[in-house]
């Protein structure tokens, strides 16, 4: 794992060894090691690493004050703060978890979504998705048929995501961006600092944050937009 920016907190200096997946919140990370089992560094507020849960997972979100996991039984296991209580556990079996800021959207089996903690999350729509992606205050989702839909707070325009065909999306702090089939990067929202404003060419995944937003080119190069700067952590200035 290779991580960049802010650092004041230790979540960046991610641990010796090899990972399958990576995931970066605020001020902690997690990772999945080979095997499954879970490896989280930065900062705890509300137990963030202290509750890392033993076993094996097939996949980690990481949010700002809690952490999510799928383990490989489909059930979801999340740790640290949600909605002023401590909840570790939604029931059902879930093909997909993803952690916002106090809340996380699973998706089931069936392809319907329920989300917990924050309120404004609350009643996502009743539609079929194969994806989510949870934000700052709003969550977003890739629907079965490549449309993606929003639900939550949209003061800055980060519900209403540009019509077309997509296949992945992702949910920031105040903006989204989305994969189209095409292969383009469409973001929408929060555009203070650039991070709603992707470069031409072609991805294959993209990942928005807070005040920037970062995409893999089809060469595998990786490409950041945003805040860059040193005082802001150099989030967007991606090593060599």
């Amino acid at each position: 794992a290779v991580c960049w920016g802010d650092n004041s907190r230790g979540q960046a200096d991610a641990p010796a060894g090899t990972f399958t997946e990576v995931s970066a919140g605020d001020d902690h990370s997690c990772a999945l090691r080979k095997g499954g089992a879970l490896a989280c560094w930065g900062y705890t507020h509300d137990g963030e690493l202290t509750s890392a849960p033993t076993g094996s997972f097939s996949t980690v979100s990481v949010g700002e004050w809690l952490s999510c996991g799928l383990r490989s039984d489909n059930s979801v296991r999340c740790w640290g703060r949600l909605g002023g209580e401590w909840p570790d556990r939604a029931s059902g079996t879930f093909s997909a978890v993803s952690a916002g800021r106090g809340s996380f959207c699973a998706l089931h089996i069936d392809k319907s979504v329920t989300c917990l903690g924050n309120a404004l999350l609350h009643g996502p729509p009743p539609d079929e998705f194969v994806a989510i992606s949870s934000g700052y205050h709003h969550a977003c989702g890739l629907r079965s048929d490549e449309i993606v839909a929003c639900w939550g707070e949209g003061f800055d325009g980060q519900i209403y995501p540009p019509a077309g065909s997509y296949r992945a999306v992702s949910s920031g702090v105040k903006h989204s961006c989305g994969l189209r089939t095409d292969g383009t990067v469409a973001c929408w929202g929060w555009n203070r600092n650039g991070q709603a404003e992707p470069p031409t060419g072609k991805f294959t995944d993209v990942s928005a944050g807070e005040l920037h937003s970062c995409g893999v080119r089809t060469d595998g190069t990786l490409t950041c937009w945003g805040v860059g700067a040193d005082s802001f952590g150099g989030t967007a200035d991606v090593p060599s």
